[in-house]
C-alpha cells in the first residue's frame, strides 16, 4: 500500500490523503487537526517509549556538548548508560 498526503489546492486547511493498493485508490480530504491527531497516534505506534527516550537523551547529550554539567565527565551514549538511568529516561518519555 502506498500513502500520499498533500494540501488541498482549493482549501489549504484540508489535507488530501490518498491510498493506493494495487488497482484501488482511495482519497479523503480531512481537516488538518484530525490529520495531526492521526500523525501523533501513528508516531506512538511506530516509536516505542525506549525509542523516544533514546532520541530525547541523545538530543540532551548533544545540547550539553557531551559533557555532564555536574561532574564534567563525558556523557555516555544512551545504550551505554546504566540500566536504571535508561529506565528513568524511558519513564520520562512514556505517555
Amino acid at each position: 500500500m502506498t500513502l500520499v498526503a498533500n494540501r488541498d489546492e482549493r482549501d489549504p486547511k484540508l489535507i488530501v490523503v490518498r491510498t493506493t493498493y494495487g488497482p484501488i485508490t482511495n482519497e479523503v480530504r480531512e481537516d488538518e487537526g484530525h490529520v495531526r491527531s492521526f500523525w501523533g497516534q501513528l508516531g506512538r505506534v511506530l516509536h516505542t517509549p525506549e525509542d523516544r527516550a533514546r532520541a530525547g537523551y541523545e538530543r540532551y547529550r548533544e545540547h550539553a556538548g557531551g559533557v555532564s554539567k555536574f561532574t564534567g565527565d563525558e556523557l555516555p551514549a544512551f545504550d551505554d548508560q546504566d540500566e536504571e538511568v535508561r529506565a528513568h529516561w524511558v519513564a520520562a518519555f512514556t505517555e
